[in-house]
């Protein structure tokens, strides 16, 4: 249990000090899915459930994905860099 605890602390940790640039903000995201992803196998391996909310959820997170990759190219073209710090909203 506490390498549960510590697989997904890690990333809201990383989140905290690598936000710099978009990419590895979207890295850790992701780290952040599969480390969630391992949680609802083993949950649902022990308690002998259904998996296919495993497959629901691994589809929400590759379309997760792959809008955060669109959003990535679409500001380093409009903008030319990857730094969240270069984005004004207002």
């Amino acid at each position: 249990m506490f390498y549960f605890y510590l697989l997904v602390l890690l990333p809201f940790f990383s989140l905290l000090k690598f936000r710099k640039h978009y990419l590895i903000f979207l890295m850790i995201i992701e780290m952040l899915f599969v480390n969630f992803f391992f949680f609802f196998f083993f949950f649902f391996f022990f308690f002998d459930y259904e998996y296919f909310v495993i497959i629901i959820y691994l589809i929400l997170g590759v379309c997760d994905g792959v809008l955060g990759l669109s959003i990535l190219i679409f500001c380093i073209r409009s903008i030319g860099c990857d730094y969240l710090l270069s984005y004004y909203i207002f």
